[in-house]
This record gives C-alpha cells, sequence and structure tokens, in this order.
C-alpha cells in the first residue's frame, strides 16, 4: 500500500453529485487532507469546511492559479456533472496545470462504463475519450473508475442518496413500468454512489493504479430486474422494449436535444456491454462489502409494498443464501428507524446490517475486524471496535441516524456557524437584517459581525427585532447573484424549507422523519428540532412523496409500540409508532402473522385475536379483522366462534385460531 501520512488529494466537483460521495468516502478514513475545487462561493459550503476540508473556488479557464493552487497535491479525482464541451475544456485545463505542478495521479471524469472510442455514447467519444487520450501521451498515472449504473436511481422517487437527485433509469418501481433497449438480457453492473465513494478512498492507498478499475455492488440484468420488481409489487410490469436499431433512429430525431440524446445512447451503450466490466477494486479491496442489488430493493420498496409475492421472495432470497446462518449472543435488535451498517456490541467481527423490515448479522474474513469508520471490515490495529461498550440504539438521547443511515453521536445543543457574515461598517455598533435570509440579523460592534437567527417561524424586522411573517411583509428571501446555494427556512411547515437553486428559490422537503433546523439549515433527527410556530411534520403524507402517505396506519396521539395495520389484511402487516410517528412499516413472512400480544411475528396457527363485536357492524367485519378468510365457522350463545378456523386461502396446515368475544351479535 502507498504512504499516507502527508498525501494532498483534491477532488474537481466535489460538492455535490457523485463527487460529494467520493469526499465523504476520503474523509472517513482519515488518512488524507482533502481540498475540494469549485465554482461556488465557499462560505456557502459551511458542512464541508466543518469536516475540515479545503473548499476553493477556481477558475479552470486561468492556468496560473490552477497550478498555484496544485503545489504539493498527490492527487486529482475529476467529478465534473456538465455533458457540454466546456466541461471537457475545463478537465483538460485542469490536466495541463496537473502536470505542470507535477500532480502524481489523476482520474478523469468517467464514472460509467468502458467508454471505449467505439462506444455508443456520442458525449464519451467526444468528451471523455479525447480527456483520456491526452493522459496517456503524458507521464502522470491515472485510472478510468468504472461503477456502471449508480444504483440509487432505483429507488426514484424517493432519495437514496443525500446528493444524488431521484431520477428514472430504465426502470419505474413506483409505477410499474420499464423501458429497456435490446433483449434485457445484457449483463450491466450497478453500484450504490456511497459504496463508490469507499472503494475510491481505498483506491488511494494502492501502490499502483490499474488503468481501468471497475466497482460492482451488483452485476444483472434488464430482465432480472424486472422480475424482482414484479416479485416486490405482486404485479406484471408495463415493459416497453425497443431494438438498438429502432433507438438509433429515435436519437437521430431528436439530435439536437443533448440530454434526451444522451439518455437513449446510454441505454444503446448497456444492451452493446458496455456498462459491464471486472470487479477490479472489489477483488483488491474484499474486506469492503457493497450493497447488493437485493438488499437495496429489499430497504427502499419490499417493506412498502409488502405483498404475500414480495413477502415470499423475501423469504426465498433469505432460505436460499449459501452462508450457513451467522449465530451470536450478543442480543442486538435494529432499533426502529435504524438503517445502515451497525457494530456488535461483543465481538468484532460480526456486524449488523439494518433496514426496515430486515436484520442481517454478518462476519469479517480472514481475522479482520469491524470499523465504523469505513463502513466495513479492516486489520485490527485499524478498527475502532470497543466490543462491549458500543452505543446500538438509535433513539439514544445523543444519537441521531444521518442522511445514511448511520449512528452519529452528537450533542443535542450542537450548532454550525452556517449563517454567513456580512460586511459590518467601522465604528457602528448596531443590529443589521441579513440581505438574503428574512430570518436571520446581525449584530456589528468593533467592525466584528455576530451572525444570529429568529426563533423558527419568525422574521427579524429592524425595527421591532423577530416577529411573525405576517407583520415583516417588505421581507422575502433572496438567492444571491454569485449562484450560492443558500437554505431558508420555510415558515408554514417544519418539513419543508428554501433551497437556492441556479439562483431561484425552490421549496424542498427532509426526508421522512426529519425536520429542518434553524440552527444547522439541514433536515435532522425530529427528536432535536424545535419547530416553533411552524406547523409539525408528523403523518408521512405530510412528507411530500412519501411512499408511505398511501397506506392507512398513523401513528397520531397513539401511545408507543407496536400494531397491526387493520386496512390490509392477513395480519402480516404491522408498524410501529414512535412520539406520534409511523416507523418501520413492514409485514411478517410468508405464513406468520403479527401477534399484538407477543409483539412478534409468530406461525399463524398460534395466534388468537380478540375482537370486539361492538366495534364491527356485520360477522364479516369481524372475521376481516380476525384476519381470516372462512368457508364456514360456528357461534355460541355467548358469540364465541370456536377455534381452529380454516383459512381457505392459505395451506392446509395453516389455520388461524379466532376467539371472538362480545355480549350480543347483531
Amino acid at each position: 500500500m502507498a504512504e499516507n501520512k502527508t498525501k494532498l488529494v483534491v477532488v474537481a466537483g466535489g460538492t455535490g453529485g457523485l463527487g460529494r460521495h467520493i469526499v465523504d468516502g476520503i474523509i472517513n478514513t482519515k488518512k488524507y487532507i482533502v481540498k475540494v475545487f469549485t465554482r461556488q462561493d465557499p462560505l456557502s459550503l459551511s458542512d464541508l469546511t466543518a469536516k475540515g476540508v479545503d473548499v476553493v473556488k477556481v477558475n479552470y479557464a486561468d492556468h496560473q492559479s490552477l497550478v498555484f493552487e496544485l503545489q504539493g497535491v498527490h492527487t486529482v479525482i475529476v467529478c465534473f456533472i456538465g455533458i457540454d464541451e466546456s466541461a471537457m475544456k475545463s478537465q483538460l485545463n485542469l490536466l495541463d496545470a496537473c502536470l505542470e505542478a507535477k500532480v502524481k495521479r489523476f482520474a478523469p471524469s468517467e464514472w460509467s462504463g468502458k467508454n471505449e472510442t467505439n462506444s455508443a455514447i456520442q458525449l464519451c467519444r467526444e468528451l471523455k475519450v479525447p480527456v483520456r487520450n491526452k493522459i496517456k501521451t503524458s507521464d502522470i498515472e491515472f485510472t478510468v473508475f468504472m461503477p456502471g449504473l449508480f444504483m440509487d436511481y432505483f429507488a426514484s422517487p424517493q432519495r437514496a442518496s443525500s446528493s444524488l437527485p431521484p431520477d428514472i433509469v430504465g426502470i419505474d418501481f413506483n409505477k410499474c413500468k420499464a423501458n429497456i433497449v435490446g433483449t434485457g438480457d445484457e449483463p450491466l453492473c450497478t453500484t450504490r454512489a456511497d459504496d463508490v465513494g469507499k472503494f475510491v478512498a481505498a483506491a488511494l492507498d494502492l501502490d499502483k493504479w490499474d488503468e481501468k478499475m471497475g466497482i460492482v455492488g451488483s452485476r444483472t440484468t434488464w430482465n432480472q430486474l424486472i422480475k424482482l420488481g414484479e416479485q416486490i409489487r405482486g404485479k406484471k410490469f408495463d415493459v416497453k422494449r425497443t431494438t438498438i436499431d429502432e433507438t438509433l433512429k429515435q436519437c437521430n430525431l431528436i439530435s439536437t436535444n443533448r440530454m434526451m440524446k444522451f439518455v437513449q445512447e446510454v441505454f444503446i451503450a448497456i444492451a452493446q456491454g458496455e456498462i459491464d466490466f471486472e470487479p477490479i477494486l472489489n477483488e483488491k479491496f474484499p474486506n469492503i462489502q457493497p450493497m447488493t442489488i437485493d438488499e437495496f430493493l429489499i430497504k427502499w420498496w419490499v417493506t412498502l409494498f409488502a405483498t404475500d409475492a414480495a413477502l415470499a421472495w423475501r423469504a426465498k432470497k433469505k432460505s436460499t443464501t449459501t452462508n450457513a446462518p451467522i449465530k451470536v449472543d450478543s442480543n442486538f435488535t435494529c432499533e426502529y428507524d435504524a438503517e445502515g451498517y451497525f457494530p456488535d456490541p461483543k465481538y468484532c467481527h460480526i456486524y449488523h446490517f439494518c433496514t426496515v423490515g430486515a436484520h442481517r448479522v454478518l462476519q469479517c474474513s480472514n481475522n479482520l475486524w469491524y470499523s465504523t469508520e469505513t463502513q466495513g471490515c479492516d486489520w485490527p490495529e485499524k478498527s475502532d471496535c470497543k466490543a462491549g461498550n458500543l452505543h446500538t440504539s438509535s433513539t439514544a438521547a445523543t444519537n441521531m441516524i444521518d442522511g445514511d443511515g448511520n449512528i452519529v453521536t452528537t450533542p443535542r445543543n450542537f450548532r454550525l456557524n452556517v449563517y454567513l457574515p456580512i460586511e459590518c461598517p467601522p465604528g457602528v455598533q448596531k443590529y443589521f437584517p441579513d440581505p438574503y435570509d428574512c430570518s436571520a440579523y446581525h449584530y456589528c460592534s468593533g467592525g466584528v459581525d455576530k451572525p444570529s437567527f429568529c426563533d423558527a417561524g419568525l422574521f427579524y424586522d429592524k425595527k421591532h427585532g423577530c416577529q411573525w411573517p405576517k407583520d415583516v411583509p417588505h421581507c422575502q428571501h433572496k438567492c444571491p447573484a454569485n449562484g450560492q446555494r443558500l437554505r431558508f427556512v420555510a415558515t408554514h411547515s417544519c418539513c419543508h424549507y428554501y433551497e437556492c437553486i441556479n439562483g431561484h428559490l425552490k421549496e424542498q422537503v427532509c426526508p421522512l422523519h426529519k425536520l429542518y433546523s434553524v440552527e444547522t439549515k439541514r433536515c435532522e433527527n425530529f427528536q432535536v428540532v424545535t419547530c416553533g410556530s411552524r406547523e409539525k411534520c408528523i403523518d408521512p403524507c405530510d412528507y411530500d412523496n412519501s411512499p408511505l402517505c398511501e397506506f392507512k396506519p398513523v401513528c397520531r396521539d397513539k401511545p408507543n409500540g407496536n400494531y397491526v395495520d387493520q386496512y390490509r389484511p392477513n395480519c402480516q402487516f404491522h408498524y410501529t409508532c414512535l412520539e406520534s410517528r409511523t416507523f418501520n412499516y413492514t409485514a411478517c413472512e410468508h405464513g406468520y402473522r403479527f401477534s399484538v400480544q407477543h409483539q412478534k411475528c409468530l406461525p399463524a396457527k398460534q395466534i388468537f385475536y380478540l375482537i370486539d363485536f361492538q366495534s364491527t357492524n356485520t360477522i364479516f367485519d369481524v372475521l376481516k379483522q380476525c384476519c381470516i378468510n372462512m368457508m364456514n365457522f360456528s357461534s355460541t350463545p355467548s358469540g364465541l366462534v370456536t377455534p381452529p378456523l380454516r383459512l381457505s386461502s392459505l395451506n392446509r396446515e395453516e389455520f388461524v385460531p379466532c376467539v371472538i368475544v362480545a355480549n350480543k351479535f347483531e
């Protein structure tokens, strides 16, 4: 492995998209000095600077300034989003500056597949291949990272990535539709963006880079993904298939729309095998275990659309595994909303994968230990394992779950200086309103500015201080002309906020069970945010586009605990209520029912249900609540339906004893 004590790494375009995942992956190793090149104002990126990242605003047309900023840099990783000629020119200018500054390594902005000179993607031939050809004529060491399709897109319209926006690529699991090119049997590779960041960070340790290094979460096909989707949703997908020739004709018709043409050419590239490659980095770093497509779909779709078919598929995936079950006696459980990888409290080589409705016990190999820093297995001396003294609860008083599902131990009074200072007039001691944010104000004294903000839901008035927004009608949030991506509080809702995107205000919504904090200007765990006068977001439908919104059960005003969804059949579906919020909407395995008495899933024949006739209208309502579809039943004068009663819709051995208590049946 390469020496890294003084290694300085630059990520060009590391403020958003895939670049942000790579920056986070490198930061988490705690091995390198990280510098980010951006066109944005560094003051608007305080979340990065708070992590020790040197954020530098650059002009890619200014050769000398680039050379200056690249002095002492060992590796440059480029993550440009643009698909026009300006992106290629910026990358070529950056490469020239790297060569003059004697940078040792360079990773061009490719991040997909093979991208050869005969690629079906015209933009790759015109914009990416020239950069790669110029690199080959130089003496700089380089590699092309190939992660394939980003797995995160298969969660759309849900947001699986903190920095990649949702987008439908090929298959819409929400609407049960698919548009593919080719037979659908051509192999393709797909990887979660967060795992790409981990592998790229690990690759910095290599003594020598291969010219191409594949990163593979899963190797699959369109047809396999469609089949999984149909099993999860319990219905056939509407699949539109086109040939390569038909798609080429479409590309000619839309040649003036670069983005539409680019998307169609990506589908052609998949059909031609350009997104299929060897998992080079997986083989070099077997301790990093990326999320597979099965795990990803379980996390984002199985428990939201938990049909009998989906549950049977999930059970089959568990029962057909070739690995023997790992048994531990540490009694680790996935708490409420825990998502991600967690250490075992007793054994350093054991760790756990938690997501809604699923819990997997994993084990490191070759005498490795699990490390919370790398979210994978590592050498014992590099692991931070403190077996026997680890937090595992996602609801501990000082624990929060971050955007990637990891536990972050953070004091409740945590506050970032996210309100940008103003230039104070000399010799003035007074308060000033913020030029952009209606909820912020500044106190200038001795030429020094102390930014502050009103309580949640209030606006600042220069005459009367913090007031109700209706009493400060002249103030409107404004976006700066320099393109800073600022965020502002939305006074009407605690889970909504406004964000400046390309100079325009756009209303955004936090992920489910998170609320917008005026202190950090981020979406934080609902337990640590004060809403003030803003309307609280509690039910799933309070959050725009939440897939849980279409389900009936809500926890508003219900005591904490587990409940059966009475609007879904078979008593398989259940959920957790925590502080009036709905968590963990999931279902029992096929053939099991949720027992309220035992607070867990049990074989159907072991469960008795007590139903009060007074809360129902007919015997059929009773039977529906009792989770049975009866062919016949018997009754007694006291209103007791005698068990066992056979389920006509299930296997012969599955009986649901049902006890009905009532004073009178009408």
